[in-house]
């Protein structure tokens, strides 16, 4: 009988495999994730970028972003696809015109083309604002959002994970915009954001932070919101409110990662999903 040399016995081997799970773990694709939304996620990642100037947003260590992941310890890499302004080609939508748009986004395949492992998603503000200023036309934009959310979802790489963060409210603006029912888009907004829970319930590989409970839990929260009563990013009195926004969004992103790593075992990605349709 041929006797079995095991790596007790064989400390060369030993040696080696201790070697090969050091390369291993040193030449790891580090983990990407896409922080995908309108003004927002502009505002909260502070990326630079304009929508014709840097649709991706790439946060090296030198950048806000970049500098709040590194404080946390994170390791991933970071990119910023995002659009902004009521009227420009905000996600899912195109140009203003507020249906889905069936033949597909060039922001969507800028998402697809960076292969993250991650989305970090948040959008609706601009469909409930619209809603406000249109109220005759509230169910149908609201079932257009729907539609187009889960299209923008659907076409995703089969194993992108997708973390959803819900919509805060919208306050009166300083000078009020009469043009705007509050609170019609707040109605809205809170639709919205029961339909994300339900996304999170019911999609694989979907998961929420609940956002809106986090701003509302301030002390004081509207105070950091800018006189446009929409952004969270500060107001005159430069209480800044996307510098607390990035480093809870952050932390919240390290917790979804430890406890649902994405996995890059292998170099080739699969190909993403056809669109379920409009």
């Amino acid at each position: 009988m041929i006797p079995i040399r095991t790596t007790q016995h064989c400390p060369l081997l030993v040696g080696l495999l201790a070697l090969l799970s050091l390369y291993g773990t040193l030449h790891a694709e580090p983990v990407k994730v896409a922080f995908v939304g309108d003004s927002l996620t502009v505002h909260y990642t502070q990326a630079k970028q304009s929508v014709a100037d840097t649709p991706v947003f790439h946060a090296t260590p030198d950048t806000p972003l970049g500098q709040t992941i590194a404080r946390h310890g994170g390791t991933w890499q970071a990119v910023v696809i995002a659009a902004h302004g009521l009227t420009a080609p905000a996600w899912p939508h195109r140009d203003g015109d507020w249906n889905p748009d069936p033949d597909g986004f060039n922001r969507l395949d800028l998402l697809l083309n960076e292969q993250p492992d991650l989305v970090v998603l948040m959008l609706g503000t601009n469909d409930a604002l619209h809603i406000g200023r249109y109220a005759d036309q509230t169910a149908p934009r609201e079932q257009a959002y729907r539609a187009a959310l889960a299209r923008l979802l659907d076409v995703l790489h089969a194993d992108t994970s997708v973390l959803l963060l819900t919509l805060p409210p919208v306050i009166e603006a300083t000078p009020a915009n009469t043009e705007t029912d509050i609170a019609a888009v707040n109605r809205s907004l809170d639709r919205f954001n029961q339909h994300l829970q339900q996304l999170a319930d019911q999609r694989n590989r979907t998961a929420l932070f609940d956002y809106r409970a986090w701003v509302t839990s301030l002390d004081s929260w509207p105070a950091y919101y800018n006189d446009d009563g929409v952004h969270f990013w500060g107001n005159r009195n430069n209480i800044w409110g996307n510098v607390i926004a990035r480093d809870r969004i952050v932390r919240a992103v390290d917790t979804h990662l430890k406890t649902r790593q994405p996995s890059r075992t292998s170099p080739d990605r699969p190909e993403p999903r056809a669109p379920t349709g409009s």
